[in-house]
């Protein structure tokens, strides 16, 4: 066992060592030289042409692109470490543009495999300049009794840049939701643009500031001298005053046209011993939903001027 032993581990000691040496050198060699492929997404950035646009919806903000080479290289690669795709857009035309691996800076020793996708199809509008007016968008309703008259945008103009197809097909710029429900009031108010479409932005730097001025108005009507009508028989009671003024509020009285009818319950009270007094709010029943009312003065006093008989049949 000795014998084996030193055979082994001590005869030609140096031999062997140098040997293993060699071997594993030879393994670092060939692992640090094995090609292995890796995948990085590298950035775009275009540079834009003069009195155009790019309209195409395969604009793309970055590429996956296959790389190829030694391992020791692919492990240390990162896709930060990559300098972006550049592409000048001033002399191209509408087509396909294919990547291609010179547009990929990699370190020594890297290749580029592919790319994916492997171009983007390009289309160009004319760039135009163009004024469109503002459009208020309102929303909601203002309280009641109040009217909601106009809206004026200021500036009311303002200017568009971007492609040709699109300004084309515009009539105006809408503004974002402005609400009008707590306004009794004439009032100012900051206003944003709604989003514009895509390849359109606003011409001037800085964009102007847009505002509203909002128009609300109380909306009510006077009448004087409004007669009070008793709901039981006008015999039997006498009504102080027997007229009234009434003032109506409320966006729906564009659609009254009428005279307010105004009523004082009496049937229960008509009942009661003669010379009885009583104070009641009487009130209009003609009105439409929408529409509030004020009577003045709010009660009426009225005496039983002599009882309702007592109809067949009634209880006691």
């Amino acid at each position: 066992m000795r014998d084996f032993l030193y055979r082994v581990f001590i005869e030609d000691f140096l031999l062997k060592a140098f040997a293993l040496i060699i071997a594993v050198g030879l393994a670092v060699f060939v692992r640090t030289e094995l090609e292995q492929s890796t995948t990085l997404y590298v950035r775009i950035q275009y540079i834009e042409p003069r009195g155009r646009i790019m309209v195409s919806d395969q604009k793309l903000d970055q590429v996956r692109v296959a790389v190829r080479g030694p391992w020791a290289r692919i492990s240390r690669i990162e896709d930060n470490a990559i300098l972006p795709i550049v592409i000048d857009m001033s002399n191209l035309s509408d087509g396909e543009l294919r990547f291609a691996p010179e547009m990929v800076r990699l370190p020594p020793g890297l290749r580029v495999e592919s790319f994916t996708p492997i171009g983007m199809y390009m289309h160009f509008e004319p760039e135009v300049t163009v004024s469109l007016g503002v459009n208020l968008t309102i929303e909601g309703e203002p309280p009641e009794g109040y009217r909601f008259r106009q809206a004026t945008p200021s500036p009311r103009v303002v200017r568009l840049r971007g492609a040709q197809n699109v300004l084309e097909s515009m009539h105006h710029v809408l503004s974002r939701p402005v609400s009008v429900v707590n306004i009794r009031d004439t009032v100012m108010l900051p206003v944003e643009l709604a989003p514009l479409p895509k390849h359109v932005r606003l011409a001037d730097d800085p964009p102007p500031k847009i505002s509203a001025t909002i128009f609300v108005e109380l909306v009510e009507r006077h009448y004087s001298n409004v007669p009070i009508r008793p709901s039981g028989q006008i015999q039997n009671v006498t009504l102080s005053p027997e007229a009234a003024t009434v003032v109506l509020r409320g966006q729906g009285l564009d659609r009254f046209l009428d005279m307010p009818q105004l009523v004082l319950d009496t049937v229960a009270e008509e009942r009661k011993p003669v010379g009885t007094t009583f104070r009641k709010r009487p009130q209009i029943v003609n009105l439409p939903p929408g529409i509030a009312y004020e009577i003045q003065p709010a009660e009426v006093e009225f005496t039983i001027l002599r009882t309702e008989p007592d109809k067949p049949g009634r209880k006691q």
